[in-house]
């Protein structure tokens, strides 16, 4: 995602300037001290450098301490209507997710030992669904499509994170450092 900010701001001695701030990549997993900032001023003149100074040095710090938190608030504020069924909790691979996922509260022994506590397959809080459905046209081959999908470099390129997958059949595949696996089943060029 891009993201384009417009600034305005006076300095000591009155001179007025305004302008852009372009970050070319905003991500989740970006680090803030990777992110870029290019930093236009309007009618720019030697005047108004140290004003640009400022915006370069505190407004871009200070945009770089929001961005430190993305990654925590954007789980925190997706992960509150995700159910995960307490079998398929394991040990999470990245220590950002441990926040999000709640493991399950043992179940309480009642008087009676004639019958067994219920357990609820469902969630007790409702979950958001929705059906999001999208047509990609690539401009390439199918060939190079099949590649790009199949070879562990390339997979891991796209996907940047660790990869393993392989053109065989029944062989095990893992995708976004183990957070997607599965089987390759079939396989169509």
């Amino acid at each position: 995602m891009v993201l384009k900010l417009c600034w305005k701001g006076t300095s000591a001695d009155g001179t007025e300037a305004e302008g852009r701030i372009t970050i070319p990549e905003v991500a989740h997993d970006t680090d803030p001290s990777d992110y870029v900032f290019e930093i236009t001023v309007d009618s720019d003149s030697r005047a108004k450098d140290p004003i640009r100074q400022v915006v370069r040095t505190f407004l871009s710090a200070e945009i770089k301490q929001v961005f430190a938190s993305f990654t925590k608030d954007l789980i925190d504020s997706h992960s509150k209507d995700v159910y995960i069924d307490p079998s398929q909790l394991g040990t999470p691979s990245h220590s950002a997710t441990s926040s999000a996922i709640s493991q399950p509260e043992p179940l309480k022994k009642t008087g009676s030992s004639a019958s067994a506590p219920k357990v609820s397959e469902s969630p007790s809080a409702p979950i958001n669904t929705c059906t999001l459905k999208d047509t990609i046209e690539f401009v390439a081959s199918g060939m190079d499509v099949f590649q790009a999908l199949t070879d562990p470099t390339l997979v891991s390129i796209w996907t940047r994170s660790p990869a393993t997958i392989s053109k065989d059949i029944d062989s095990n595949f893992s995708l976004f450092g183990g957070n997607i696996q599965g089987t390759v089943k079939e396989l169509v060029m």
